[in-house]
């Protein structure tokens, strides 16, 4: 797995280490290959960005699929549901181009593209 950081504080991604904590943005990015990187260590209240460069749908969720309940424990039926008013989940409940999420849970979180499960990466949430 390939880890990132930004010690540019520009946003831009270079390999090795972890993400800084002036990173202005953190991008994982969705190709046909699968995510790059598909390992990426960020700061608690990190907002990471993922943008779909692959030529099918992306739909970003926790693992494990197809429940999505690994990061806030609620699943997908019940945190993509109307009406529902608990806290953001790890999971789009549809396809975009792009998909923003702030990290507030220390630990390791699993996700995949829901509509290509088999594509998988790694968030490493650390404390500030």
């Amino acid at each position: 797995m390939a880890s990132s950081s930004d010690t540019s504080g520009d946003g831009s991604i270079a390999p090795g280490g972890t993400v800084s904590s002036n990173a202005s943005v953190i991008v994982v990015t969705y190709t046909d290959n699968g995510f790059f990187p598909s390992s990426l260590t960020v700061k608690r209240g990190q907002i990471v960005t993922f943008v779909n460069k692959s030529s099918g749908l992306m739909s970003i969720a926790s693992n494990p699929h197809p429940t999505h309940q690994g990061y806030y424990g609620t699943t997908r039926d019940q945190h993509c549901a109307a009406g529902y008013a608990g806290p953001t989940p790890f999971d789009e409940c549809g396809a975009t181009s792009t998909f923003n999420f702030t990290f507030n849970q220390i630990g390791s979180w699993g996700y995949h593209n829901h509509f290509n499960p088999g594509t998988q990466g790694t968030i490493i949430v650390t404390q500030l």
